[in-house]
């Protein structure tokens, strides 16, 4: 045993290591973009491609800020040298990085005939289809000898390509070909959160469901990527036809196992009424926020059914909390409490039977992303003024004397007498997800030093601080009456909850454990908030938006960040700064004055809220009209004082009448 813990040890040493080292190496690289000449760290990139993939990828999103605030580069300045000449693929895929489209298609163009591998071509046309362009990629491909056509991971481009053009015909072939050659082909697919295997042995289910079936799966990708590329409006009409492909299965049942048939059965489970939870629910704490909300929808009669969560042990995010879903579904972990055979067997009839985890489909027949039709269900739920079932069946769960006495010492060795009250907070950095500054979710984190005001507020009225996250995240200074909790041993899935669902109130932003916070009804803070998605926010929330500003140097409006086409370009990094738009993290003032808010509101003083704002009415009112919809916020509310300041750049500056969306 002490051997084992001493290896994870070692391990987890190993990896902070790694990680000190990518960050060295990387700022080395910062620092050396800003002195050398731009086609030699041009070149420098290209070169470290040849050898590593990635790493030439988040250093060319670093170059690519370099080149943003070099005012003196010509308009048609060429990367390429004599020094690239050697390295024509390698070239034009951190061309493509760069955004340097046009230079990337002359080079290729003068080089394709060098480009014997096929493989590298595809590597060439995939880089462009993930870029989202897509017709970019059909030219390389157009380009390729007539023996890469029976590349698999080319059958499956050419698949998707068909469906976003509209030609399913055209598209079955390629995709049962690519299926039938790829080690994951036949894996059924809903969101990438699942962390699906790289090998899939297909199952008499997968074949049986046949193109319908790959359908499914292509549709729910391929929708995905184009709402990462900015192009969320395709990939709400995407997710549409995924389930128009799921309702075509369900006309003709599938065969299932004997041993299937007798689970079933054992569970007293009608396959009509079998509806399965896959992966994506439970991967992400955030993802299991969402199936709170998705059971308070079946409760208001949104759907029916009975319920089957897939939860193997190394795929929940937090099993404390799965727990809290048992009286609500059967919770299946494949190995614990059902055979493997099963749990491969239901996995494989999500496409017949899974509920959809990326739209909603109302029965007018309007469709939307799946959060906007939670934060629609959390609004009708508060005017219902219904209980909060998460927060109950914690309190039936975890109500064990020994267990609260051993919060209790943990609370009391950090100094906490059994009266004071206590904050938590989550600040999100690049720790858990291992990012790199510029590049994927990194313009949603925040700078844990702009929380210091509020940190202070809240410990000279005498309160605790307990700041929460993963293990990996920014250090807290030591600060007194303030815990680094996220980074002691004591840290515990249980204790995460016990944490949030005692807090006087919760200071978090759009991330996985605000949904925690608002499943338990504790009010919150968010601040440094950016959203494509519509939120499950509650009416216990005040909340700060980081401003958007866009290429023109004018800072976006709430009806432009809420509809398309700027709702879906604030995604991910990447895709802002192909419009060369810049996202403003929150001041400490901000932060500072919404912590006051949410401090009042949690002491039962809305009203004060309002006192320094004269205009408090006319302000939310004008706010609310200028969301392209209402709920994009659930039933949350800005904070007054950052409206206030930012009443001129926030709101519409028109009757919305008068606005087009």
């Amino acid at each position: 045993m002490l051997k084992n813990i001493s290896l994870l040890c070692l391990r987890h040493r190993d990896k902070r290591f790694i990680r000190m080292a990518l960050a060295a190496f990387f700022a080395f690289f910062r620092g050396l973009f800003a002195m050398l000449p731009l086609k030699l760290s041009f070149f420098l990139i290209v070169l470290i491609r040849c050898f590593n993939v990635r790493a030439a990828s988040f250093l060319a999103s670093d170059f690519r800020e370099v080149i943003l605030k070099n005012t003196s580069m010509p308009h048609d300045f060429q990367f390429s040298s004599i020094l690239t000449v050697k390295l024509p693929l390698e070239t034009i895929a951190i061309l493509v990085r760069l955004s340097a489209f046009e230079e990337a298609k002359i080079l290729l163009a003068k080089r394709i005939s060098t480009l014997s591998s096929n493989e590298k071509l595809l590597w060439v046309a995939l880089d462009y289809f993930d870029l989202g362009e897509f017709e970019r990629a059909q030219q390389v491909i157009d380009l390729c000898s007539a023996d890469i056509k029976n590349s698999p991971a080319l059958m499956h481009f050419k698949g998707l390509k068909a469906l976003w053009d509209g030609v399913e015909d055209g598209a079955s072939f390629y995709l049962l070909k690519a299926a039938n050659h790829l080690s994951a082909g036949w894996c059924p697919h809903q969101n990438i959160a699942a962390r699906y295997p790289n090998e899939y042995p297909p199952l008499l289910t997968d074949l049986n469901a046949g193109v319908i079936g790959l359908f499914f799966d292509a549709y729910h990708f391929l929708g995905q990527r184009v709402t990462s590329l900015g192009w969320g409006d395709s990939g709400v009409r995407l997710y549409d036809k995924a389930m128009e492909m799921q309702r075509c299965l369900r006309q003709v049942p599938p065969d299932l196992s004997a041993e299937l048939k007798l689970w079933l059965e054992k569970e007293k489970i009608d396959f009509a009424e079998l509806r399965i939870l896959p992966w994506e629910w439970v991967t992400q704490i955030g993802h299991m926020g969402m199936l709170e909300i998705l059971f308070r929808m079946r409760t208001l009669g949104w759907w029916s059914g009975q319920a089957v969560i897939l939860a193997p042990l190394e795929k929940s995010a937090n099993k404390a909390l799965l727990k809290l879903f048992a009286s609500q579904a059967r919770i299946v972990e494949p190995g614990v409490n059902t055979t493997e055979a099963v749990a491969k067997e239901l996995f494989s009839l999500q496409r017949y039977a899974g509920m959809n985890f990326n739209a909603w489909k109302f029965p007018n027949g309007e469709v939307v992303p799946w959060q906007q039709a939670g934060a629609r269900l959390l609004r009708q739920w508060e005017v219902e003024q219904r209980a909060y079932p998460l927060r109950e069946a914690f309190d039936a769960q975890y109500s064990d004397s020994a267990l609260l006495a051993e919060v209790a010492r943990i609370k009391a060795d950090w100094g906490m007498k059994p009266d004071d009250w206590y904050v938590c907070l989550h600040v999100r950095d690049a720790g858990f997800y291992t990012e790199f500054q510029g590049f994927g979710q990194t313009h949603r984190n925040g700078e844990l030093e702009a929380y210091r005001d509020a940190i202070d507020y809240l410990t000279k009225q005498g309160g605790w601080v307990i700041k929460m996250g993963g293990a990996n995240s920014s250090p807290m200074p030591p600060l007194p009456r303030v815990v680094d909790y996220a980074r002691l041993k004591v840290k515990s899935e249980f204790l995460d909850l016990h944490l949030i669902r005692h807090a006087s109130f919760f200071i978090g932003t759009t991330s996985g454990l605000t949904n925690i916070a608002i499943s338990f009804n504790v009010p919150c803070a968010l601040v440094n908030c950016i959203t494509t998605d519509a939120q499950l926010w509650s009416s216990q929330v005040r909340f700060i938006l980081k401003p958007v500003i866009s290429a023109t140097g004018e800072p976006l409006n709430q009806r432009e960040i809420t509809s398309a086409p700027w709702r879906w370009r604030v995604f991910n990094a990447e895709v802002l700064r192909r419009y060369n738009a810049q996202v403003i993290n929150n001041t400490p003032d901000e932060i500072l004055e919404t912590v006051k808010e949410v401090h009042h509101l949690a002491r039962g003083e809305a009203q004060t809220d309002h006192s320094h704002c004269s205009q408090a009415v006319s302000l939310l009112s004008h706010w609310q009209a200028s969301l392209a919809f209402p709920e994009f916020y659930g039933a949350a509310l800005p904070s007054l004082y950052f409206l206030q300041k930012h009443e001129q750049t926030l709101l519409v500056r028109c009757h919305p009448s008068l606005r087009s969306g």
